[in-house]
């Protein structure tokens, strides 16, 4: 939880010019500041999205080679085959052009390859099947922009394939009939972050602009943007300029329920009729549909969002929540033993990127323990699958770790990657595991500094607990729809005197009162004891509405926190932490002790303040003094006494001590 913040600058000019111009408050003008919109019109255009700021779907390169193939097979009415991805992304992009082809008369089916049995991307076998349905075209989504080889293949089997993806391509495009995807060198497309089912909907798009000799290219198809909206946000591309648009009118759509498969499982997730937001979308319905393509299928993703038959839609929603549960309990087991072997396998001490490998592991749930292991440790994770020969892998990383490009450096010793800058997959030899870590731990070292390892909170502004207010959360929400790109706006609330902290949920999370303002801690129960010993506290938030037995009112989702009641450590009290370490280190000549330990000595020595925080200031005094090592293992953090210090003690010399005086 703990973090270093970031307070952004406020520009008083500039706030000032913006709330004049657009009728903002003063706070909603700072937080278009720091998303870069110092200029009103630019603001105002931000503020009030429209469709009618979509660029042409013919922009893209190669769009017009593609609609013009698509129609003539159609006109001949010969098979096409979609080819798509076992994510939400991918059962979107299928989705989405599989009805467009439908409703121009098109005959049209689809193929998604198991996760587990196949793998990501286009695979030969996997053609030779389509092959055997008469399939005369191929159009991909979400997929296929390395898949070279296997465009080769399919012309061999008699078979056309359009290649529609947004992931990075590598040095040499595939050699389709077409090649749609934003991210191309030659591509002079304005918006580069399109979502599979983005670049799947701009080709829906030109497809239905041509057969209806349209020019009116915003509004053509806007029927299909729930399913864009479902797609975009579960992929966690930026949330801005297009992506941004799209997900604020597709969520529009989302919300009338016109969806059959959609409805159901909002109200299988427990959400009902309450409005869905790009928040409850992530959380909510993204992880049900993914849990088809980690844990069965992907066809039950796909079989709900096209389903208009109740009993049906019933039926694979209540599979969906069973296949959830079911992944939930995979990932928490991996997780755990994944702990286990970071002293085995990482050394975190000099490696910046944690590679581990282990057999049995579910490689459909693996990506989301890498996330839940980097949002533990705060840099680049890559977990693998131990299958033999093979392991196969995924990939998650920091802010300055691009992934792709990080794998395509490593491309030597790996059968196949592909991604994006901060997720990614691949698969290599066992007998090459030693030399990746090496190799991409050195990439790391060349592009990662310490100070990138550490988490940092932006916080947009501070802000008094009276002036929050549901006006002022309702004017917050005109930013949305909130995501990567346009993160949730964070504040910061000063020297506050809490009036409540009490557990909630079992004592996983926390509620406070402060002030008139309640506020919830998800997943924050362990600094409980923390928290109500604190005299003032600073409080890092977001800002959100809770709806309970009819009262609604503004609501504090809590990020972090600081406990201005605790001082800066002493002379005395450092003197105190100097001498147990000597002592430590006497008794077993190591002294390896962590910030916790270092807390319970002291009590039992009976040092004036005992408190984490006083213990942390501490340590990074020493350390500055050169006076401790920090070491890391799999368990955290630890430090233990320099022997060789023998400079006499001036705590000037630490900037961190001197800083803190002022403060």
């Amino acid at each position: 939880m703990k973090q270093e913040w970031i307070v952004s600058e406020k520009k008083k000019k500039e706030c000032v010019s913006l709330t004049e111009e657009l009728g903002v408050s003063p706070l909603v003008a700072q937080l278009l500041i720091n998303r870069g919109l110092n200029d009103p019109k630019a603001a105002r255009s931000f503020l009030n999205v429209s469709l009618e700021s979509i660029h042409d779907p013919f922009l893209l390169c190669d769009m017009e080679k593609a609609v013009e193939h698509i129609l003539n097979v159609i006109d001949q009415k010969l098979p096409i085959t979609i080819y798509g991805d076992y994510d939400v992304d991918g059962m979107t992009s299928t989705t989405l052009l599989l009805e467009v082809l439908e409703t121009l008369g098109a005959q049209a089916d689809y193929y998604i390859p198991h996760r587990l049995d196949e793998g990501y991307g286009v695979h030969t076998e996997a053609l030779k099947v389509i092959a055997q349905r008469g399939t005369k075209l191929i159009i991909t989504v979400d997929c296929g922009i390395s898949a070279q080889k296997e465009v080769k293949a399919a012309q061999e089997m008699g078979m056309g394939m359009i290649i529609t993806d947004h992931h990075e391509p590598g040095t040499h495009l595939p050699e389709g009939i077409a090649v749609i995807n934003p991210k191309r060198h030659d591509d002079a497309y304005p918006f580069k972050g399109l979502a599979g089912v983005g670049v799947a909907y701009k080709l829906a798009q030109a497809l239905l602009a041509r057969v209806y000799k349209q020019t009116d290219y915003p509004y053509l198809g806007i029927q299909w943007l729930d399913l864009v909206a479902l797609g975009t946000v579960a992929d966690i591309v930026p949330l801005v300029e297009e992506n941004r648009i799209l997900v604020k009118e597709g969520l529009k759509i989302l919300n009338q329920d016109k969806r059959l498969g959609i409805k159901v499982l909002r109200e299988k997730a427990g959400w009902g009729k309450k409005e869905l937001t790009e928040e409850t979308v992530g959380f909510y319905l993204s992880p049900r549909l993914n849990s088809a393509g980690r844990i069965d299928t992907a066809q039950w993703g796909i079989k709900l969002l096209k389903t208009q038959d109740l009993e049906e839609a019933e039926a694979i929603g209540n599979e969906l929540n069973r296949l959830n549960t079911e992944r939930q309990a995979i990932c928490s087991s991996i997780y755990q033993e994944a702990l286990l072997l970071m002293d085995e396998q990482v050394d975190l001490e000099n490696e910046k990127v944690i590679v581990l490998a282990g057999a049995g592991w579910h490689h459909g749930t693996i990506g989301i323990v890498a996330s839940r292991l980097l949002e533990h440790f705060y840099r680049p994770v890559i977990l693998l699958c131990d299958e033999g020969q093979i392991c196969r892998g995924s990939a998650r990383s920091i802010v300055g770790f691009h992934l792709f490009k990080a794998l395509e450096s490593c491309g030597d010793v790996l059968q196949s990657y592909g991604g994006h800058e901060q997720a990614a997959g691949l698969s290599l030899l066992n007998s090459n595991v030693k030399d990746f870590r090496r190799m991409i731990n050195r990439l790391a070292d060349h592009w990662l500094t310490e100070a990138d390892l550490i988490r940092r909170l932006e916080i947009d502004a501070s802000v008094h607990l009276k002036q929050i207010t549901l006006n002022l959360v309702e004017e917050i929400k005109s930013l949305a729809p909130f995501g990567n790109g346009n993160p949730v706006p964070t504040f910061i609330a000063r020297d506050i005197v809490l009036d409540k902290a009490i557990p909630v949920g079992g004592g996983k999370h926390l509620k406070i009162v402060a002030d008139h303002i309640d506020g919830i801690g998800f997943g924050l129960g362990e600094y409980l004891g923390e928290i109500q010993q604190a005299e003032q506290i600073d409080l890092a938030f977001n800002l959100g509405i809770n709806e309970w037995n009819g009262s609604t009112k503004p609501q504090m989702q809590l990020v972090d926190y600081r406990d201005q009641s605790v001082g800066f450590p002493t002379r005395e009290f450092l003197a105190s932490l100097y001498c147990l370490l000597k002592q430590c280190y006497q008794q077993d000549n190591r002294g390896l002790l962590s910030n916790d330990q270092l807390v319970k000595r002291l009590g039992k020595a009976g040092a004036v303040v005992v408190d984490k925080t006083m213990v942390s200031h501490a340590v990074k005094i020493f350390i500055e003094l050169g006076i401790v090592f920090e070491e890391t293992s799999g368990r955290g953090k630890a430090i233990r006494l320099n022997p060789e210090h023998k400079k006499k003690i001036n705590l000037t010399d630490s900037p961190y001590y001197v800083k803190g005086l002022k403060e």
